[in-house]
């Protein structure tokens, strides 16, 4: 329950906003400010329905000048590092699969709880609700990162996921012709504690 004076913590429904984020804020539990630009990967890009998926339309803009993808005019939700309701609810929809007595009815139902305030209502069609859990566990994944785009929380999952063979990622990028690689599990996702 919410205490008195406290904001009222729920999942929005963004097809019940009108081109404003300003109350967005309560999805969020904890936030740290940060950065409201960032550049789309190619990897992001390819999981981003531009038509359906509302987070484009009401939160990313893209700078054509730069090539920049930031928060546009709704940069209330330009964090850094943030804990959101969303995010609570696709912890518990990866920890019904994840755990012993596997539960994906109550995997797909959080994730559900999302997706149906997320995509546009006109075009929304639930999951299958006989998904293998497979399918189920890499919806969640997808889901989390349309969640969590732009902030910190993506430097986290990459390290939690890379422990998994079947979730590993090997990061590529090309800036003034030198290509860098980041290999999963590498000694270069920890910043070295200097001796002084």
């Amino acid at each position: 329950p919410n205490v008195e004076g406290e904001p009222a913590y729920g999942l929005l429904n963004y097809n019940d906003m009108f081109g404003s984020a300003s109350n967005t804020i309560s999805e969020l539990f904890y936030y740290r400010p940060g950065v409201n630009v960032g550049y789309m990967s190619q990897d992001f890009s390819s999981i981003l329905d531009r038509e359906n998926d509302l987070r484009f339309r009401h939160f990313i803009g893209i700078n054509a000048s730069i090539g920049a993808i930031d928060y546009g005019p709704c940069n209330q939700l330009s964090f850094a590092m943030c804990i959101m309701t969303s995010e609570v609810e696709l912890n518990l929809a990866e920890s019904a699969l994840r755990k012993t007595d596997k539960a994906p009815s109550e995997a797909l139902a959080a994730l559900e709880s999302i997706r149906v305030k997320r995509i546009d209502a006109a075009s929304y069609q639930p999951l299958a609700e006989d998904l293998s859990s497979e399918d189920l566990f890499k919806a969640i994944l997808k889901e989390r990162r349309l969640e969590t785009r732009f902030s910190l929380m993506r430097w986290f999952d990459l390290k939690r996921l890379n422990k998994f063979p079947e979730t590993q990622k090997t990061l590529k990028r090309t800036v003034n012709g030198i290509t860098y690689t980041l290999e999963p599990n590498s000694p270069r996702y920890v910043m070295p504690i200097p001796a002084k």
